[in-house]
């Protein structure tokens, strides 16, 4: 059994845009196990979509300026891709 776990914890629109990605990977894989980390305020939104077994929340935002903030890092790896500019810095 696939198991799938989807990281988008940005923007909403990016949350909305990666929608179709659990649809795809349950078509294909239809015994998939896939789950979701996602900003806490999108949780309810992702647990609406019947592909998508668990939801993990998380609290990026309420941590940034904390003492957990995390560390600045390339802005690449997502699943829109590099832009050239990030993919050169």
């Amino acid at each position: 059994m696939l198991k799938a776990l989807l990281i988008k914890t940005s923007s909403l629109g990016d949350v909305v845009h990666n929608l179709p990605v659990a649809t795809d990977i349950r078509s294909r894989f239809p015994d998939a196990r896939i789950d979701w980390v996602v900003e806490e305020a999108y949780a309810p939104l992702v647990a609406l979509h019947p592909a998508v077994g668990s939801v993990i929340p998380v609290a990026i935002r309420r941590w940034r300026g904390g003492r957990c903030a995390p560390r600045p890092g390339p802005k690449c790896g997502n699943s829109a891709g590099c832009s050239a500019r990030s993919a050169m810095t």
